[in-house]
């Protein structure tokens, strides 16, 4: 893919599919209810406990909250080895951590979920750095 070239033919393709990306979650949360216009479901999966190198017992813990409708939310506890799959553009929804310690190991869980947004602002970024960098380059020709 040419990253110098803007709208290029391969490029609308990936957009229109979506740019899949995963992420390692550490006491991750969301104050607001929200949807998401992803291009694909959202996989989270909650990891084993982390063990402690010194033995502390403590751990954040968290929860994933579904809007059902204006009065009614779906609350699924996050324990180790949970997996939820849901469209994040079709449901409301968000994660909090419970009782949060921050001397406590921290809650950690993996989110994979394909993002028509993400890409697009990825290639932008990509094409803006890329810039910059020219720029740089150009600047320190003249003052050699």
């Amino acid at each position: 893919m040419n990253i110098h070239e803007t709208g290029n033919e391969e490029e609308r393709n990936i957009q229109r599919q979506g740019f899949l990306s995963c992420h390692l979650c550490l006491n991750a949360q969301t104050n607001d209810l929200h949807t998401e216009p992803d291009a694909s479901y959202t996989v989270i999966s909650v990891s084993q406990r982390i063990k402690s190198l010194t033995n502390a017992e403590k751990t954040n813990k968290a929860q994933f909250e579904f809007m059902l409708n204006g009065q009614e939310i779906l609350i699924i506890p996050m324990h180790p080895g949970t997996i939820i799959s849901y469209s994040g553009y079709m449901l409301t929804h968000r994660q909090q951590l419970v009782n949060f310690d921050p001397l406590a190991l921290p809650f950690v869980n993996i989110v994979a979920y394909n993002s028509k947004r993400l890409f697009a602002n990825l290639m932008e970024s990509f094409r803006r750095d890329i810039k910059a960098d020219k720029k740089t380059l150009r600047s320190n020709k003249k003052v050699n």
